[in-house]
């Protein structure tokens, strides 16, 4: 890993320390195009993960905080150890099978105008059908939409990168420089 890293994977672990060790397998196991560092928060587990975790994996940022801050806000202590040029918001759930993530830079990279992007996210179990592949934008009648492939094989068909009026907390990339905006 370089002293920049190109992505800060982040993820809330929260009474969940086998989950997000199988997750943090997945990325050291699958990512090799990329220089990445890995963040933990653990969000006032009963037992204190950041310790077990930083423990098993040294390499690993681990932050204990005080009180349970909910997703947002035990991302935000996050992204304020973060030092990638993407953040990559990430479950603690998931994990990873392939090496996908030149290809999403490239996609953020590709338009000034997009500031994040979501993988293509598959349920974990099989037969392992799309949970996200992003949402019809919203009708101008009645603000509503619809999901895009979910529940749908993954044959295919839903491999476009294509715009999508919301993304899917369970794994998402941000331009640090949109967090610097807004923030």
């Amino acid at each position: 890993m370089t002293d920049r890293p190109q992505i800060s994977f982040i993820t809330i672990c929260y009474n969940g320390c086998n989950d997000t060790c199988e997750l943090i397998e997945s990325l050291k196991k699958n990512i090799h195009s990329v220089s990445y560092e890995i963040i933990v928060v653990d969000n006032a587990s009963r037992v204190d993960e950041a310790t077990v975790i930083s423990k098993c994996y040294p390499d690993v940022i681990t932050l204990r905080s005080k009180a349970n801050l909910g997703f947002s806000g035990g991302n935000n202590l996050g992204i304020h150890l973060a030092k990638g040029k993407y953040i990559f918001l990430i479950n603690n759930d998931t994990y990873i099978e392939t090496d996908g993530f030149r290809s999403l830079i490239e996609r953020l990279e590709s338009r000034p105008e997009i500031g994040a992007v979501s993988p293509k996210i598959r349920f974990a179990f099989p037969p392992q059908n799309i949970q996200f592949s992003g949402f019809t934008p919203l009708t101008p009648i009645t603000l509503r939409n619809n999901p895009i492939g979910f529940g749908h094989i993954d044959d295919g068909r839903f491999d476009t990168p294509h715009p999508s009026p919301y993304l899917h907390g369970a794994a998402m990339i941000i331009k640090r420089e949109v967090i610097e905006k807004v923030a």
